[in-house]
Order: C-alpha cells, then sequence, then structure tokens
C-alpha cells in the first residue's frame, strides 16, 4: 500500500546515456541513494509503492533495465556482468555514490555483481529472491535457450509466468504486474523486448559466477515462502557464502513481496536501512 504522505509529486522520469544507450530512470527524493533494480520483464513501475515509501528521506532511483520498459533494447549479450556494467555507468552519470542497492529476481542476480565487483560503490545490499546462481555444467544449456526461445513462445509464456509469481493473483499488485507485462506485448519493439528477455535468461544461465568473496557489505535476504519461481531454498547458498547476510522469509508470498505483501517487504527494508546508516565500516579492496 502506497504512503500517502509521501513525497510523490517529486518523482521524475528522465532518460540517462550510457554506453551509448538511453535509460529510463524514475527519480525521487533526496538524501542518501538507494537503487532499484527490477526482474525479468518488469520495468521501474513494479516500485512505485517503494519509491513512495522511502523518498522522503532517501533519493531513490529505479532504472529500466536495457531491453526492458522504456530503455533501449540493443542487440547484446545481456549477462549479469554486462547489466551491472551498465548500472555503474548509470551512477556515475547521476553522481550516485555510498548506494544501497535493491534488486528483484534478475535484479537481485544483478545486484550480487554489482556488490562483488564494485565494493566501494555500494554500501549495502537487499536481495529479493535473486536469480539462482548455475553452475559451470549449464553454461551450454545457457548458450542454447535464446535460440530456443523465441517471440511467439514468450509472447504465450510470459502472461502465465505473471500467475506462477504470486501466492493470490487476486492481490492488487498483480493486476499491476499483469498490466506492466500487457504494455510490453503490445509495444512496437516486442521483438527487441522478447530477444532481451530470452538472452537475459541465457545470461544468468551461462554467466560466470559472482565473486561471492568480494561481497562483505551488509546483506538482507528477502524471500516469499511460497515463492514458485525461485525456491526460497536458494537462499541456503548464499547464506554459507556470505556470513553477513541474514534472511526474513514473508508468509502468503510468491517471488514478489514488494507487490504482494508491501506493507512487509518495506517494514524489512527499512529496518535494515537503519542498520547500515551512519560510518560505513571499511570493506574489502576491489572495484569503484
Amino acid at each position: 500500500m502506497m504512503d500517502a504522505t509521501s513525497p510523490t509529486d517529486t518523482w521524475r522520469d528522465h532518460d540517462v546515456v550510457v554506453e551509448g544507450l538511453r535509460l529510463r530512470v524514475r527519480d525521487a527524493g533526496s538524501g542518501p541513494t538507494l537503487l532499484l533494480v527490477h526482474g525479468l520483464g518488469a520495468d521501474r513501475r513494479i516500485w512505485q509503492g517503494t519509491i513512495a515509501r522511502f523518498a522522503d528521506r532517501w533519493r531513490v532511483v529505479a532504472v529500466d533495465l536495457p531491453g526492458h520498459g522504456a530503455s533501449d533494447k540493443p542487440d547484446h549479450s545481456y549477462t549479469p556482468e554486462y547489466f551491472a556494467r551498465v548500472l555503474r555507468g548509470l551512477g556515475s552519470a547521476l553522481q550516485l555514490t555510498d548506494v544501497v542497492v535493491v534488486g528483484s529476481s534478475l535484479g537481485g542476480r544483478v545486484t550480487l555483481e554489482l556488490a562483488a565487483s564494485y565494493p566501494t560503490w555500494v554500501r549495502a545490499i537487499v536481495l529479493s529472491a535473486p536469480a539462482p546462481l548455475f553452475g559451470s555444467w549449464w553454461k551450454p544449456v545457457g548458450w542454447a535457450l535464446p535460440a530456443l526461445a523465441g517471440p511467439d513462445l514468450l509472447r504465450w509464456l510470459l502472461p502465465r509466468g505473471i500467475l506462477r509469481g504470486f501466492f493470490d493473483p487476486n492481490v492488487p499488485g498483480a493486476s499491476l504486474r499483469y498490466s506492466l507485462i500487457a504494455d510490453q506485448l503490445a509495444r512496437d519493439d516486442f521483438h527487441e523486448f522478447a530477444r532481451a528477455i530470452a538472452r537475459s535468461v541465457g545470461g544468468i544461465v551461462s554467466g560466470d559466477l559472482p565473486a561471492l568473496e568480494n561481497v562483505t557489505q551488509p546483506v538482507l535476504l528477502l524471500w516469499g515462502h511460497e515463492d514458485r519461481v525461485v525456491s526460497n531454498s536458494g537462499a541456503l547458498p548464499l547464506l554459507a557464502a556470505l556470513p553477513q547476510a541474514r534472511l526474513t522469509l514473508i508468509e502468503r508470498c510468491g517471488h514478489m513481496p514488494m507487490l504482494e505483501q508491501p506493507d512487509v517487504f518495506h517494514a524489512a527494508v527499512a529496518e535494515f536501512l537503519q542498520t547500515v546508516q551512519g560510518p560505513r565500516v571499511a570493506t574489502a579492496a576491489g572495484g569503484t
């Protein structure tokens, strides 16, 4: 539920050019930076409740990833490393420093890559049901996926995937998610969008694993207890590799807690943000 007292009148959608790509950005509020990274097939608009919740004390930036929403959809590989590099470029363009990144699904996997590759730039991370970390034996599958998942198949699959993503498909957030995918299906650049979706999945499956030993920042894992897209058992290897991470399971919730259980999701994020404010603890040496 949106907070009626949030400064939603200060939201601004604008385009930022990074590596020759036009990225659509929603920018709100002022203060320390909260960067929001959506999941596969979504865009910045899934975060409208999150922006409303935190823009009174944070500068909240939500971006359409390349290949998604109103951003450009280039003929590219769409690996997590590619997305992370573009987001770091966006940070430079907007002069964002010491950011807290919140990533959902694909965006969670990209957020892990950001934290590992640019540890001095990323202050802390929130991973909402991040896409799985696949071993090297999956690489041939990832390479084959883009050729197998064509536009016609994705036009049929994507709306059905929305249903699987919610424990209760009748919640208001599900209607928003349906409207976003319907908008994408109706756009003139649907074929480019479908190419980006297929290659993004292939990039997750075949991409190199992030250097988790570089992730020394505070980490909050959030997972729907009834997630049928990415099982919450995926939290176990992350908790083992990231001893500073903590996990919150959200009851009666599927893959998109920011839409299905927004009050619980935002309360957990707000509590976490309180713990990462103030002087920063030094992290391991790494990228900027």
